[in-house]
Formats: structure tokens, sequence, C-alpha cells
């Protein structure tokens, strides 16, 4: 009665405001105890619990089904270092939320997104100084699979928006990547890399 005929959920945050989607790959640590997610599985913890996760690297996972597969990509080596995965996000799961974690936080970064002009500026958006590497495939497979009509869209479709500012990356690797893309004329997603070897 005190609300006038409101819900109680209207004067409450959305459920995901503060949420944050990660796998514990390694033996990352909260507060001292070990985490580990199981295979396909992810947990959503608040800002807050994430910085406080103990981790060697965070990994930004651009896709979801990428996200939850991730153990499926043979290809991908975590080198046996303690790999915070965190999910970049959408609209259920704040990008911002997702952002604010790896912004705050200080370890190494490595970046898996789609191999396509917006994939790239998304791993261009990190902070340079500590974006240790784009996670693709290996380019020979790179440059034997990105070739098709999906990914010749791709390309066409991202490259006006994304040019600008990868035409100025200062990053070494994010810069050799969009000059692959600029002779591939064409990109792939993250989802056909998990059949990479």
């Amino acid at each position: 009665a005190a609300f006038g005929g409101l819900s109680e959920k209207a004067l409450s945050a959305r459920p995901h405001d503060d949420s944050v989607a990660i796998q514990c790959l390694g033996g990352c640590s909260l507060d001292g105890q070990e985490m580990r997610s199981p295979p396909g599985a992810y947990l959503v913890v608040r800002q807050e619990q994430g910085l406080r996760i103990g981790c060697d690297r965070i990994l930004l996972v651009e896709n979801f089904e990428t996200f939850r597969r991730l153990n499926e990509y043979s290809w991908l080596d975590l080198q046996a270092l303690r790999v915070l995965v965190v999910y970049r996000g959408d609209q259920r799961l704040p990008i911002s939320q997702a952002a604010a974690l790896i912004n705050k936080r200080r370890e190494p970064i490595w970046a898996m997104v789609d191999f396509d002009p917006a994939g790239l500026v998304i791993a261009n958006a990190l902070p340079t100084q500590r974006l240790e590497q784009v996670m693709l495939p290996q380019l020979d497979w790179l440059r034997a699979n990105a070739v098709t009509h999906h990914g010749k869209y791709l390309y066409s479709q991202q490259t006006p928006q994304a040019s600008q500012v990868l035409g100025k990356t200062t990053h070494r690797q994010i810069s050799m990547l969009w000059e692959l893309l600029q002779k591939l004329q064409s990109g792939i997603t993250q989802e056909a890399m998990r059949w990479a070897r």
C-alpha cells in the first residue's frame, strides 16, 4: 500500500544490473577458495566479487555461444595459467559491467573475438598496455577458412564503421590482423573457429 499500487519490483534494480558472467579456469580463487568452472558451465557474479577473484590473465570472450563452449576450442592455449574468463555482455548482462570489471583490474588481457572488423574494434577498445594478445587460430587456418560468402558479408558491412578506428590502432597484433583482413576482404566468426586445429 505504501507504494500506491506499484509492483514491489518497481523501485528495485534490474536483476543483472550489477552482474558479470565469468568462468574460472586453471585454479582461480575467490577470497582464498579455489573456483573452477565445469565444462559448459559459467557463473554470474556481482562486480565486487569479480574484483576479488585471483587470476593470472583475463580472457574476454565476445560471443555467448563461444563463452559457453570454450572447452571445445582445442586450439586455445591457456598456458597452464589461472584464467578469469569474462563474457563481454549483451542486453541481459550489461557490457558496461564486464568492461568496468576488466578496467578496474590489472592483469594482462587476452581477447577472444570474431576475426572481423567489429571483433578487432572490440579488442582495440581494451586497455592497450594490458592487451597481451588476440586469441585466434593459426593464421594459415584463418587464411584457408575465412573466405566465405558470410565472411565477405561481415567484412563489407563492418568495414565502413571500423576502418577509421583500426587504421589508427597502436597495437601491433591488431594492426597485423587488420592488414590480413583487408587482404582477405572476409572474416570468420568465433563459432566457426570451434573446429580449428
